[in-house]
Formats: structure tokens, sequence, C-alpha cells
């Protein structure tokens, strides 16, 4: 999604180009900035010392990655049309993704497949009234892609381990087909209220938290069961990324202005 709306925004808002990177950067590290503060302080606190004030989530690094290549492209658009561009943007994520995955340790954690994300926002944006058509649900969409995912699902557990065509290949096209079926299952239903909104407008700081959360927890409380920390994570992670939001988002706005 922030590759589709990255493109559309293009599109729709003359100015977006020229504001890009003043925008792209007070939304992606102001949050990360204010959650290392916070684990800073407690790390100093709880262990005497330790944090890292400029971490750098790996998927915000992906995702600065693909900013940096969307801003490259558009910056040439002179030289070549809106096919070729696109062209660009969905070969450069699929060669960074092979590049990651082929030359990278597979334990570091860059996003090899998940990047693939990008290359369905960018095909999103290109073909949203096919994509509409495609997954209007019906009875034999839903059983044909539940299907489908459960068996590809099955093989990935069972291939998972096989270099290359079941850790990586089958492991996207599971991906995809996942999506698919979402789509296909919400796509004339509306889902929006109030709460749900307000978690989709903390679910980045949601994710930038998380693991934080669960890390000074398993700290303070090692001997928690299982559910209890899970709930306990839960509660806490959308509190404290509740009170990172409204710490941030005046800081954003400002830094935007």
């Amino acid at each position: 999604m922030s590759a589709y709306g990255m493109s559309l925004s293009e599109e729709r808002k003359a100015d977006y180009m020229r504001h890009f990177w003043r925008n792209r950067l007070a939304a992606l590290l102001i949050p990360q900035l204010l959650i290392n503060i916070c684990a800073l302080v407690l790390m100093n606190i709880n262990n005497g010392g330790g944090g890292n004030l400029l971490f750098i989530n790996n998927y915000v690094v992906v995702l600065l990655g693909y900013c940096l290549w969307f801003w490259l492209v558009r910056q040439r658009r002179r030289w070549y049309g809106h096919r070729i561009a696109n062209t660009l943007l969905v070969g450069g994520v699929i060669i960074s993704s092979l590049v990651s995955y082929f030359f990278a340790e597979k334990d570091a954690g860059f996003w090899c497949y998940e990047r693939w994300g990008l290359v369905w926002g960018v095909l999103l944006y290109l073909f949203l009234p096919e994509v509409k058509k495609r997954v209007s649900p019906s009875k034999s969409r839903i059983l044909l892609f539940g299907v489908l995912s459960f068996v590809l699902g099955v093989a990935y557990l069972h291939f998972k381990t096989v270099f290359f065509w079941g850790e990586y290949l089958l492991k996207v096209v599971l991906g995809l087909t996942l999506i698919a079926l979402l789509f296909i299952l919400s796509s004339k239903r509306t889902l929006g209220n109030r709460v749900a909104d307000y978690l989709g407008n903390i679910s980045y700081e949601v994710y930038l938290s998380h693991g934080f959360v669960m890390g000074v927890i398993g700290r303070l409380y090692p001997r928690l069961p299982s559910g209890v920390f899970i709930l306990s994570t839960v509660i806490v992670t959308i509190c404290f990324s509740a009170a990172v939001h409204a710490v941030g988002k005046p800081l954003v706005r400002w830094c935007r202005a």
C-alpha cells in the first residue's frame, strides 16, 4: 500500500515530488526516533547502558530504499514514458529482493520476500479497475483461492527449506495468493469504524514498537504465562503506540510545514 499510495499521490498532487523527501522522512523517521529515545531511556534505567538512538528498523530501511528509487525514477521522467517508469519501479524492487536473497545473510532481516509487496502496490495502481473486477466476491472465487492458499501453504511447509524454489519463489506466490483471497473476502464489505480507523492510524507505530514492548515485558516479568504475556503485549503495545502517535503527529505536521 505504500507503493500504491506514492504512485497515486504523485499522479494527483502537483507538488508531491517537490515536498517528497521532507514528507517521507518526517513520517518514517520521527516515530522511529521517539521509540528509540524511549528504548534508550529504559535500557539505561534498567541495565545501566545500551540502546541505539540512530537504530532504523529493517522494514523502514526497505521503505527508505524504495523512496530513493521512486524519487530517482520520477526525476528522470523526461527521458521515458509512464510505462517505462513503472517497469523500472517494479524491476528495481525485484532486483533488490533477489540481490538480498542471494548475497545477504539469510537471518539479517533484509525483507527480501516481503518487499515484493511493493511490486503488488505498483501493479494495483496500474491495473486497479481490472483488479476490482477480479476480486469481487463469489463462491467460486472464494473456493478457488481458499483451496489454492491451503495447497500452497501445505506445500510451503514441506518445501520451505528448498533453495530458491521453495524458500523464496513459493513463499512469494503463497503471499500473493493470500492477498488475493483477502481482497476477495473483503472487497464488498465496509470494515471502518472509529476504533478500526484509529488502529489504522497508529499501525505504523504498532509495528515499530511491538518487538520493543515484548522485550521489555519479557525482561521485567520473565515468568509470565504465555497467554498473559501475549495479552499484556497487545494492550501495552497499543497504549504505547498511541502515546508515540500523539507526540509524533504534531512533530510530523511541523516538519512537513
